[in-house]
């Protein structure tokens, strides 16, 4: 009887431990502003003696947190505590009360709360003890690129972004003066040549966050997330930029 209860709180333990690395795999929830719940998943490392830097990655739209893959896995067993979350109206973030809202039916100021919801997550992330909110990064993809930027340009906390597919507009989230505001702040711009509007978005943001600013433009046509299938260097090139520009350990 003893050996069939360690046996079943062994696999309970299993299935809240990421496969390959080690990190710990939590459900997420936090409500905005408006009783929209977000939902996510938080990757917190395993044995960490100290408080984590936050990874903040925001889908692109029609997608939700599962589009990254593996990434986040990868990233909290180097050390960071990485929250993918589906933004308001994707994936399960779609719940206010009974009231079921659904990204294809925003106008774009729903869109526009897209922003200050990284607040919540943040007020919520800091009540974790092995999560540091000073330290954060923003990877998004997509209109979660736009989301990015603003955000990060208002937020000194935010110490990188990466932008995957980036637009000068999406859904009425303008990125132009966003990205004026940034400083020097390191900062990562991807695009493919053939995804035109966001190969042109990704050339003039970059051109205005200035030296800091990394731009890399594939030859091909990929657009967000998709990166990771469609480029094979790509999940690795993304995680040397943001463990080279934003480490894990505090450099206080």
């Amino acid at each position: 009887m003893r050996k069939s209860g360690f046996l079943v709180l062994a696999a309970v333990l299993l299935t809240l431990v990421c496969p390959e690395v080690f990190c710990a795999q939590l459900p997420f929830s936090a409500k905005a502003e408006d009783g929209l719940v977000l939902k996510g998943t938080l990757y917190l490392p395993e044995g960490a003696k100290e408080a984590c830097p936050v990874v903040l990655l925001l889908p692109q739209m029609a997608n939700d947190r599962k589009s990254w893959g593996d990434f986040p896995k990868k990233l909290s067993a180097a050390g960071y505590a990485v929250l993918a979350m589906d933004q308001r109206g994707h994936g399960e973030s779609v719940w206010q009360g009974k009231k079921k809202k659904i990204y294809s039916k925003f106008t774009n100021s729903e869109f526009a709360k897209m922003v200050t919801d990284l607040d919540t997550a943040i007020a919520v992330l800091a009540k974790q003890k092995k999560v540091d909110v000073a330290r954060v990064a923003v990877l998004g993809a997509s209109i979660g690129a736009n989301v990015a930027v603003v955000y990060a340009s208002g937020h000194p906390a935010v110490r990188a972004v990466a932008l995957l597919s980036p637009g000068l507009d999406y859904r009425g989230i303008t990125t132009s003066e966003a990205a004026a505001a940034y400083g020097d702040r390191p900062a990562l711009v991807v695009a493919a040549k053939s995804d035109g509007y966001s190969a042109h978005s990704a050339g003039k943001l970059a051109e205005k966050m200035g030296t800091s600013a990394t731009l890399k433009i594939y030859a091909g046509k990929e657009h967000g997330t998709r990166f990771f299938t469609e480029e094979k260097d790509f999940g690795a090139f993304l995680f040397d930029w943001t463990v080279n520009h934003f480490p894990a350990t505090s450099t206080k």
